[in-house]
């Protein structure tokens, strides 16, 4: 007899939840819908987004959490982003970081081993090459 009670108690308690689920369905769907809706609104042109990224990235070097990779491969994607590509700025940018890396390597100090030293070389390197060729091509009319 007790058993019964409960099966029947655990039957109640199982409809009663399937139909307050029911209930809040729509309204968590809708709320899910507006929340989307807003996450879009507040997603930042790519250009803002990659300036975003370079800037967290390029803190969390400083602070010695990030590689210097990542430095280099936001600042490219937001001067791609830009339209017209960035190239001065983000030639700006790499000897800045070049800068960096130099006194973080004379100094023997995280953040400025040999790879680090040559690989922003090659960054300077590949903004100045992109900078001559932007210079070079001819203005669309």
């Amino acid at each position: 007899m007790r058993a019964a009670k409960l099966a029947g108690l655990v039957l109640v308690v199982a409809v009663v939840a399937l139909a307050f689920a029911a209930i809040q369905a729509p309204a968590q769907q809708q709320a899910a819908a507006q929340n989307r809706q807003q996450q879009a609104a507040d997603i930042p042109s790519m250009a803002e987004a990659a300036k975003l990224t370079y800037q967290s990235a390029r803190a969390a070097y400083e602070v010695g959490t990030e590689e210097v990779e990542t430095v280099y491969r936001w600042s490219k994607r937001w001067m791609q982003a830009e339209d017209p590509p960035a190239v001065q700025a983000h030639l700006d940018r790499m000897e800045t970081l070049q800068q960096r890396v130099a006194q973080l390597y004379l100094a023997g100090a995280e953040g400025g081993a040999a790879t680090e030293l040559y690989g922003t070389k090659f960054y300077v390197a590949e903004a100045r090459a992109m900078l001559a060729e932007a210079n070079d091509m001819p203005e669309e009319e």
